[in-house]
C-alpha cells in the first residue's frame, strides 16, 4: 500500500494522540460509587475505563490514514487479440480455365472462399490479387492487379474472388508479378504515410529488376524497407499451377518480402498446360523460388493435383494462428473510503461510551 500524501501521517497522528491523552486525564469516565473507590477495579471495569481512549486512538489512526489517501496497485488484465492481414494471390493464366466447370480455377475459387471466410471469422483482413502475363519472359509482359484491398467484409471478398477469370491479363504465368503486386497491396498505405510523395512503386519495381545485374541499384528498395519496418502479422498466399514463364523472377520480389519481414506462402500444383520452358529450367526456377520463400518464413507446398490444395490451405491456416496475449495495465486504486468508514464506526463506539458512562458536565 502506498500513500498519496504520506507527510500527513506523523504530525496528524501525534496531534490526535495528544488530544486523546489530554482529554482522558481531565475526565472521570466511569461512574463509580465512593465506597467502591477503595476496591481495585476488575478487569472488565479497567477495560471499560480505557475504552474511550482506545476508540479515540482508532479514530485518529483511521482518519489520519484516510487523509493521507492510501492506494493499492491494481492490475487490470485483458485479452488482446491481434488480427492479421492477408492477400490471396490467384493464378489467372490460361491453363487455370481448362476443364470447364471442373477447371482448376473453379475449384480453387471454391476452396479460397472457404479459407477467406474462415480467416474473416477470426478477425483477419483479407484481400485478393491476381496475375498472368503475355508472350514471353521479356520484361514488361507480366501483369498483376489488386482485385480487392484487405477488407473484413465477407461479401466484398467473396465477390473479388469470383471476379478473377482465366487469361484476364494474358495466357502465361507471371508469378513474380503476383508476389510483387501483393506486397504493394499490403504495404502501400503505410509506405505512403511514411514516405509521402517519395513513395513510388514503379521505382521500387525497377530496383528489384536490377538485382543480380551489372546495374544493380536497390537503394530505394532499402529506403522503403527502413521506412515501413518489419511487417508483423501480414502474409501472402499465392496459388500457381505452373512455373513462372513471364514477368519478374519471383525470387526478386521475395527478396524484398524478406527485407520487410513479410511471409509469403506458395501453393503449387502440377501444370495442366505446357509452360514453354525446358524441364531443367523449370527445376532451376522452382529451386530458387523455394529457397526464397523459406527465407521469408513462409511455406512452399506442392500438390500433384488441385484436390490436395484444401489440405495445404489447412496447414497454412494452422501456421497463421491468431495471436492472443494477456496484457496487464497497472492502476492505483484509492482505499480512502474504507478507512473513513472504519473511522466513523470507531467514532460511533467512542461517542456511545461517552454518553453511557461519562459524568455529566
Amino acid at each position: 500500500m502506498t500513500f498519496q500524501y504520506p507527510g500527513y501521517l506523523a504530525p496528524l497522528f501525534i496531534l490526535f494522540l495528544g488530544l486523546g491523552v489530554w482529554a482522558h486525564r481531565r475526565r472521570q469516565w466511569i461512574k463509580v460509587a465512593a465506597g467502591d473507590q477503595v476496591v481495585r477495579a476488575g478487569l472488565i471495569s479497567r477495560l471499560i475505563i480505557t475504552l474511550p481512549l482506545f476508540c479515540w486512538l482508532c479514530v485518529s489512526f483511521l482518519l489520519v490514514t484516510a487523509l493521507a489517501n492510501p492506494q493499492t496497485k491494481q492490475v487490470l488484465t485483458f485479452l488482446q487479440v491481434r488480427s492479421k492481414t492477408a492477400i490471396l494471390c490467384m493464378d489467372a493464366s490460361a491453363s487455370m480455365g481448362e476443364g470447364g466447370p471442373r477447371s482448376a480455377m473453379n475449384r480453387i475459387k471454391f476452396m479460397l472462399s472457404d479459407f477467406a471466410r474462415l480467416r474473416l471469422d477470426k478477425g483477419d483482413f483479407v484481400g485478393i490479387s491476381a496475375y498472368s502475363g503475355q508472350t514471353n519472359s521479356s520484361r514488361g509482359y507480366g501483369y498483376a492487379r489488386i482485385i480487392q484491398y484487405p477488407s473484413r467484409d465477407n461479401e466484398i471478398v467473396q465477390a473479388a474472388i469470383n471476379v478473377v477469370q482465366p487469361s484476364m491479363f494474358g495466357h502465361y504465368s507471371a508469378v513474380g508479378d503476383g508476389v510483387l503486386i501483393s506486397i504493394i497491396g499490403l504495404i502501400e498505405p503505410e509506405a505512403r504515410q511514411a514516405l509521402g510523395d517519395r513513395y513510388d512503386p514503379h521505382l521500387l519495381e525497377d530496383n528489384l529488376w536490377s538485382l543480380g545485374t551489372s546495374e544493380e541499384n536497390v537503394e530505394y528498395a532499402q529506403e522503403v524497407a527502413a521506412a515501413i519496418g518489419k511487417q508483423q502479422g501480414r502474409y501472402i498466399v499465392l496459388f500457381t499451377d505452373g512455373k513462372f514463364n513471364t514477368g519478374i523472377n519471383p525470387a526478386l520480389a521475395l527478396w524484398f518480402a524478406e527485407r520487410i519481414g513479410l511471409k509469403v506462402h506458395f501453393i503449387a500444383f502440377e501444370s495442366t498446360a505446357a509452360t514453354g520452358l525446358p524441364p531443367e529450367e523449370q527445376q532451376r526456377r522452382k529451386a530458387r523460388t523455394i529457397e526464397a520463400v523459406s527465407k521469408t518464413g513462409g511455406m512452399y507446398k506442392e500438390s500433384v493435383d488441385v484436390a490436395g490444395v484444401a489440405r495445404l490451405l489447412a496447414e497454412i491456416n494452422d501456421a497463421e494462428k491468431i495471436t492472443m496475449t494477456v496484457a496487464g495495465e497497472p492502476k492505483l486504486k484509492s482505499r480512502q473510503e474504507i478507512f473513513i468508514l472504519g473511522a466513523a464506526l470507531a467514532f460511533g463506539l467512542w461517542l456511545s461510551s461517552w454518553l453511557l458512562w461519562s459524568d455529566p458536565l
